[in-house]
Parts: C-alpha cells; structure tokens; sequence
C-alpha cells in the first residue's frame, strides 16, 4: 500500500469515528436487540479461498510423495479451514430479521454512515443477510399455539417479568416477545386439557343418543382424523408421541362403542 491509498485509509476511519460512536450510543440506548450484518458473500469466499488452498497443498504432497511437506502450512491451512466454517455455521444459527426489520435496520445505517453509503455504491455495503444473536432457549422454536398467542395477546401478559426488564423499550411499543411467559405457557395447557376433554365427552355423547353400528363407527372415525389434525398442527411432538396419542384416543372410542353397541344388543 503507497503512502497515498494510506492516508485516504485514515482520513476515512477518522470520518467514519464519529459516525460509529453516535450510532453505537443510540443502538445501546434505543435497541435492547442488536443486529448485524452476515456478510454472506464474504464467508463463502473466505471458505472457498481456504478451501483451494488446501487443495493445492494436497496435490504438492502427491506429486511430491513427501508427508512431510511444509506440515506447519497445512496445519494453518487446516485450522483456519475449520474456523471458518465453524464462524460461518454460527452466524447462519442466529435469529434472521423479518423483512420489515431488515428494512428499518438498512436505513438506520445508511442514514448513520452517510460517507460509506456514497463512497462504496458499488458493493451496495449495507444490502445482506441480517441477524440478531439468539438468547438462551432461543433456539427451539415454539409450538403454534404458543406461538400464536405470543403474539396476539397484549404485552401486559405475554411478557415475562424477566424480559420485561431487559427489553423495555419493545415492551412499551407492544412488541411480541421472544420467550413463552408462564401466563401464556398455562393458557395452552388448560385449553389443550380443555380440548382434550370435549374430543372425548363429545362423541361419546354423540354415540351415546340412538345409537348404532354405522353412526358410531363414522363419528369415531372422524373425531379420530380431527384429533389427529389438531395434535399434529397445534402441539409440538415428536412422530411417535402423535402416533401413540392418536392410537390411544382411537381406541378408547372403539371400546366405547364396542360396549354401547353390546348395551343395545341387550336390550
């Protein structure tokens, strides 16, 4: 780098210091979430880099015959080839923003570094994959129902206390939260118990006025799709814990109609 290219380096970082400070300082006092960048392209082609590399090195030790060719090179080699697919792996695990963050993110910063903005039209620097560290337990997604509610209850109950006192500023604008409070988490249970009940006092009732072989079979076996439908898409569990529920709930209702059917035999 020539003495000139040197010193446009540092009159930019000297321009470019204020800028930073102001945006960093309002980022802490107005955003309780931190974004960043994720820089796809530069990953990738970090990776490939690396990865042509090595490439090289191994065809050099075949050619040559010789394991013990520059080993201190292939270890560097190596160990920044794991680095940096590990870095990369843990930017793409991190929470990726709504497009309607990502828009308000973009103009944040061009509006904070107007210079880079005009200076760098031809990469477009604030145009990527943006990003927001995941909190602990942030990584399971929840099931719909809580996730639903979550976001259509009032913050007053679907924020946890904790929380609350970590992301005021989302809280007071009515934001959704990010965790399951204990109000919500209670909510789903009473009314998947709630549910869970009316699936086997309904058609038990149904089955149980005028009863007879073709009805009660066509009620079981629609209560037994729908229980089916509603386990699947409501409550998160594994294949073989909706397997086993259905085949529970299926056959307490062919008992029960096993047993009507044999009353009205009876009689």
């Amino acid at each position: 780098m020539n003495p000139k290219e040197c010193a446009n380096l540092i009159s930019h970082q000297s321009e470019d210091d204020p800028d930073l400070f102001n945006y960093v300082t309002t980022s802490i006092e107005e955003e309780e979430t931190f974004h960043f960048l994720g820089f796809e392209f530069l990953h990738r082609l970090n990776i490939v880099q690396i990865q042509n590399d090595i490439t090289r090195a191994r065809e050099d030790i075949f050619r040559n015959r010789s394991a013990g060719a520059d080993r201190e090179k292939l270890k560097t080699l190596l160990a920044d080839y794991t680095t940096a697919i590990r870095n990369y792996n843990y930017v793409h695990q991190n929470q990726r923003l709504d497009p309607q963050t990502l828009a308000i993110r973009k103009q944040r910063l061009k509006a904070a570094f107007p210079s880079m903005t005009t200076s760098f039209r031809a990469t477009r620097p604030f145009e990527s994959h943006y990003y927001s560290l995941l909190h602990d337990g942030a990584g399971s997604k929840p099931d719909m129902l809580r996730d639903k509610l979550r976001h259509w209850l009032p913050a007053r109950l679907t924020y946890s206390s904790e929380e609350r006192r970590f992301r005021s500023k989302e809280f007071d604008e009515g934001r959704s939260p990010r965790e399951i409070s204990d109000f919500v988490d209670n909510l789903v249970r009473l009314s998947i118990a709630l549910v869970a009940g009316a699936f086997l006092i309904g058609p038990m009732c149904v089955m149980s006025i005028r009863p007879s072989l073709t009805k009660n079979l066509i009620t079981a076996s629609v209560c037994t799709i729908l229980f089916a439908a509603g386990l699947s898409l409501g409550v998160k569990s594994s294949n073989v814990e909706t397997l086993v529920a259905t085949a529970t709930y299926s056959a307490v209702l062919v008992v029960f109609v096993g047993s009507s059917m044999g009353s009205v035999n009876q009689i």
